[in-house]
């Protein structure tokens, strides 16, 4: 499933050649290793809350991959702790990686949304779903770093969005 092509990386251009620093060979190299499955995690804000969390992305075409999540979402620094545990499966519509750094996507899909210490108003569990937008950059064949933003829905009720709204992570990928 994976290709070792990256350890033959071809090498760096000084700053004083007349050689581009990114090689036509090594910019296909990284769009093809960008269409392997990968692995990464998370940091970032949902609602008021602050998450950290894993992902798995499964390529099914060039253009689209399945993306399984699993986000906790801390809550707030301050008042009960009463955190979420969020998984789902996602669609995600990957661009080309442009000039072998970065690439833009969007995705989205639903969520299963677990309180393990439900202190506040509302269930302990429940069904949700959101969408995001992101850049990545490729810092070599096998690895990127990405931020994203989007928005979600939330599991807890009665005004407390702690796991819903707006959401900005951050993070990395590791490409196989």
């Amino acid at each position: 499933m994976g290709s070792t092509a990256w350890a033959a990386e071809p090498e760096a251009a000084s700053l004083r050649d007349d050689k581009p620093a990114i090689t036509e060979a090594y910019a296909n190299l990284i769009s093809e290793q960008s269409n392997l499955v990968s692995l990464g995690y998370s940091l970032g804000t949902i609602g008021d809350g602050f998450i950290t969390g894993a992902r798995l992305d499964y390529p099914i075409s060039k253009l689209f991959s399945i993306r399984v999540i699993s986000n906790f979402n801390h809550g707030p620094f301050f008042g009960d702790y009463d955190p979420i545990w969020t998984n789902g499966v996602q669609i995600m519509l990957k661009g080309p990686v442009i000039f072998g750094i970065f690439r833009l996507y969007g995705g989205g899909g639903p969520w299963f949304g677990w309180r393990p210490n439900a202190t506040a108003v509302g269930k302990s569990t429940g069904i949700s779903g959101g969408g995001y937008s992101g850049i990545e950059f490729f810092s070599s064949p096998i690895r990127a770093f990405f931020i994203e933003v989007g928005g979600q829905g939330t599991v807890h009720k009665g005004g407390i969005w702690r796991d819903g709204g707006s959401q900005v992570k951050t993070g990395s990928m590791f490409y196989f």
